[in-house]
């Protein structure tokens, strides 16, 4: 799908995309953009799974309703960073399942030794590729300017990885433990969000990518 970029959030600016390297497998090939996918509830239902990346368009942010809806009846959604903007419908505003925090997108650290909150996501990761890691892993992911969450519910909502991050305030800066990747069920679908996500930069895969990929096939494993 087609996306703007903002010269303002780290490798996502235009100039940088332009000049880096393209996954062919990647080309769209579809003859939809993205602002006929969210307009068509009928179309948005002809997917299992839909991913919002971080650098996406925000400009049809008033159609998230839709995305509501596709959840709601059966549809995955996984979304990063400033693709927090789609969630407002599905959040409630911040009264459901987890708040944003504002003032919007003040996240400065680029990197953070989290804690794995789950101990399945570890024994998944020895299991499948022999990764042997102890509680505590290094975020390295975060681009400049980077959405943090504010809170989460317990109750609904599941945080799989927290640590301590600087963001800014609208009186200076501040350093506090954070929730930094969330999965929870909406109806009878399911949102994948986090903070960080991955750059296709690195040759093979990182520990922070096997991460993502469990996170998502556990998202479409809830019923």
């Amino acid at each position: 799908m087609p996306y703007n970029h903002s010269s303002k959030h780290g490798n996502h600016g235009a100039e940088n995309h332009k000049n880096s390297s393209q996954n062919p497998q990647l080309t769209p090939n579809v003859s939809f953009d993205f602002g006929d996918l969210i307009n068509d509830p009928a179309l948005l239902e002809t997917y299992d799974i839909i991913f919002l990346n971080c650098g996406l368009i925000d400009g049809f942010s008033d159609l998230d309703s839709n995305l509501l809806n596709y959840v709601s009846n059966r549809g995955f959604l996984y979304a990063t960073d400033w693709a927090s903007l789609y969630l407002t419908s599905i959040t409630n505003s911040g009264a459901d399942y987890l708040s944003f925090l504002t003032p919007e997108r003040s996240g400065i650290s680029l990197s953070t030794n989290a804690t794995i909150l789950n101990g399945n996501l570890n024994a998944w990761l020895f299991l499948n590729f022999g990764i042997t890691i102890d509680d505590t892993i290094e975020i390295n992911e975060f681009l400049n300017l980077w959405q943090v969450v504010d809170s989460y519910d317990p109750n609904t909502c599941i945080s799989w990885l927290s640590g301590p991050v600087t963001y800014s305030t609208n009186s200076g800066s501040e350093t506090a433990i954070k929730d930094l990747a969330f999965t929870f069920q909406v109806g009878s679908g399911a949102v994948f969000y986090s903070s960080f996500h991955t750059e296709n930069t690195d040759q093979g895969f990182s520990d922070v990518d096997r991460i993502m990929e469990y996170l998502v096939f556990e998202m479409s494993d809830i019923e």
